[in-house]
């Protein structure tokens, strides 16, 4: 993992999180997936330097670079907090029903 890439999947998460408070297009089931996500990814991003992030215009462009980030990651020498991130952010399935 890249000094910058748990903030930029932070980031990317936390500008998920903001456009599905204001869309209201994801599922209840989605929407708790990626606040798990988020809250993961803001505890591996603890301590990392901020740097600039180009944050798509929706959820699904979010989540897309976000996974492209964490695909990079050899899971084998991550911590434990970040393997589960890898896992929450795999999972996440915006077409999943319960609206």
């Amino acid at each position: 993992m890249r000094p910058d890439d748990a903030f930029a999947v932070f980031r990317l998460l936390d500008h998920a999180n903001d456009l599905m408070a204001h869309a209201g297009e994801v599922c209840d089931w989605a929407a708790l997936d990626v606040v798990a996500a988020w809250v993961l990814a803001g505890d591996v991003a603890a301590g990392s330097a901020s740097v600039p992030v180009e944050l798509p215009s929706s959820v699904e462009g979010c989540l897309d670079a976000a996974v492209k980030r964490v695909l990079e990651w050899d899971t084998g020498t991550l911590a434990p907090s970040a393997r589960a991130l890898v896992d929450v952010l795999l999972a996440v399935d915006l077409g999943a029903g319960g609206a």
